[in-house]
């Protein structure tokens, strides 16, 4: 069984004053536009619409975290399969740390999924951050296994508002995540995001575009 190491949980409450994030909402023009017009059900809304409607798998994780999910741990083994065989650009990072030349014995190491890594940027919006996901790569028998456990929530940045950690920042959506916050107050929840796949090691270690001898792309 392997060991899960929970990334940091930084459980933000709200903070009842979204007329203070309104009147600095600290945030991209348009937002800093909107923000001060809107509830923060009202402006979560409009974020759905534009930011999330063709982002099926992030959609379902908001609405896990908005509705459905009532805290409970999110489980992502399906999630994680896709992010390892299909994301190039997370592949990329996980190929950076594994030995190349490598055909046989087992490798085991452990990585940080930052946003900038994916190219699935359903999978970015769904996951965000990874603090860490583990890897067990075993070349005898061609298997990556990777597993994590993250947490799912959001992080505004005002000072006296919220409890800033040395990881967070304003973003240019810095008042939607104080929304998403103060939602918390009826009934929104933060989550354990739980993953654990296995796939085909040479979906990793091979470069994206890169043929097969006497064959096409796989």
């Amino acid at each position: 069984m392997p060991v899960f190491h929970p990334g940091v949980n930084h459980a933000h409450s709200p903070s009842g004053k979204w007329s203070v994030v309104q009147a600095h909402p600290n945030s991209s023009f348009e937002l800093n536009m909107l923000c001060p017009r809107l509830t923060p059900r009202e402006l979560v809304g409009a974020a759905m619409l534009v930011k999330f409607r063709d982002k099926p798998i992030a959609l379902d994780h908001l609405m896990w975290y908005l509705i459905t999910g009532l805290g409970r741990d999110y489980d992502e083994n399906a999630n994680l399969s896709a992010m390892l065989t299909t994301d190039t650009g997370v592949q990329a990072a996980i190929r950076a740390i594994l030995p190349s030349g490598r055909t046989s014995g087992t490798v085991t190491t452990y990585l940080k999924i930052e946003q900038s890594d994916y190219d699935s940027q359903d999978l970015r919006f769904a996951f965000g951050a990874i603090d860490r996901l583990d890897l067990e790569a075993n070349f005898t028998a061609g298997t990556l296994h990777a597993w994590f456990k993250d947490r799912y929530e959001w992080h505004p940045y005002y000072a006296g508002l919220y409890t800033a950690f040395p990881d967070d920042g304003a973003r240019d959506t810095n008042c939607v995540h104080a929304a998403l916050v103060e939602l918390k107050s009826s009934g929104a929840a933060d989550f354990w995001m739980v993953g654990e796949a296995t796939a085909p090691l040479s979906a990793v270690m091979r470069p994206a575009g890169a043929a097969a001898a006497g064959g096409s792309d796989y």
